[in-house]
């Protein structure tokens, strides 16, 4: 799938503004100087920067414009089947992450997405259980930012 760089840099540039935007509302952090709208600002001001010049140089170029093209390869059922399964798996995390937690979430959808895509379950389950555990584990105890404990609550 394609979209024209005129598009995708019009959504980025929204989202610069909406960063900026909201940055401005995080409060001062007292006793310091800066504070924690900086970085997110940076970031927002730099993103639109670039956002803008894609915008300007997309719309400048003479050649014909397509603002949309769809891959050939949905048109195979197994693509389009793992697309729709990755959108469903996002979806599917927001809604059932707080009750059920973060390793169950992401072993099953590390099981659903490795199916999809055709990696053997003798591979991919052992290979989702490890790689949840490696995520939870550089989150939690490297990282230091929670994620939810879910019906694991009492054994983590």
């Amino acid at each position: 799938m394609k979209l024209h760089d005129s598009i995708l840099a019009a959504a980025f540039l929204a989202l610069a503004i909406a960063v900026v935007v909201a940055a401005q509302a995080f409060p001062p952090a007292p006793g310091q100087v800066v504070g924690p709208a900086l970085f997110p600002t940076a970031v927002g001001i730099c993103l639109g920067i670039g956002s803008a010049i894609l915008l300007v140089r997309s719309l400048a170029v003479s050649a014909p414009k397509v603002w949309f093209s769809a891959s050939p390869d949905l048109r195979r059922p197994r693509t389009l089947l793992g697309f729709v399964i990755t959108i469903a798996a996002v979806i599917f995390y927001l809604a059932a992450s707080e009750p059920l937690g973060f390793l169950p979430c992401s072993v099953l959808i590390l099981i659903v997405l490795f199916a999809a895509y055709g990696v053997k379950l003798r591979f991919g389950v052992p290979l989702a259980l490890v790689a949840s555990l490696a995520i939870y584990a550089a989150f939690s105890r490297l990282l230091a930012v929670p994620l939810p404990p879910g019906i694991l609550e009492g054994i983590l």
